[in-house]
């Protein structure tokens, strides 16, 4: 009996899509909210408090995901997990397109995106068991592994590109002017 290589695994590969797609979204919030927070209410101890609220639901629900994750089927959990955050970044990017952004919207934006990501990873974790051969499981954890470091080195900068700068910068960025149209300077 022969194995598919890795490479025409389809099960293995949209696995591996889909989380390049949701380290690429979380890598890219790391920038975003503390960005955000600070254009909105120009204060760095609020936009502390957004990665604060980020990173809470890893520790209120890190055992409950990995109860649900062992119980529950791990691709619904998964689909649900990233479908809950991106619609809670939707609501959130309506509301910066609308003018009409607040800093409770970003920490509760930010608490549901890491919420999802809490659920997501756990369930990640034991999915690759699940659509790969035992045999070739060492190779499949080498190339989550791979993608997983890729995203962490190029995940941040790829941010950084894609806003436009590390920091904010009040007379380039395109926020302050839409907040300042609709009468909402800060918060």
């Amino acid at each position: 009996m022969t194995t598919v290589p890795l490479r025409r695994n389809r099960d293995f590969t949209l696995l591996q899509i889909g989380q390049l797609l949701s380290t690429a979204g979380s890598q890219s919030t790391a920038i975003a909210y503390p960005l955000l927070v600070l254009a909105v209410t120009h204060s760095p101890a609020k936009a502390g408090i957004v990665s604060f609220a980020r990173l809470l639901p890893y520790a209120l629900f890190g055992l409950l995901a990995g109860v649900a994750a062992d119980r529950w089927n791990r691709k619904r959990l998964m689909l649900a997990a990233d479908s809950a955050r991106a619609l809670a970044m939707a609501t959130l990017a309506a509301a910066i397109l609308v003018g009409r952004v607040t800093l409770w919207e970003i920490v509760l934006v930010g608490f549901v995106e890491g919420t999802g990501s809490t659920f997501f990873a756990t369930a990640q974790t034991g999915a690759v068991r699940a659509v790969v051969p035992a045999r070739q499981l060492p190779d499949a954890v080498g190339v989550q592994r791979v993608r997983a470091a890729a995203m962490g080195l190029g995940g941040p900068p790829r941010a950084e590109r894609s806003s436009g700068s590390a920091a904010p910068s009040h007379s380039s960025s395109t926020l302050p002017r839409t907040l300042s149209r609709s009468g909402r300077s800060s918060q």
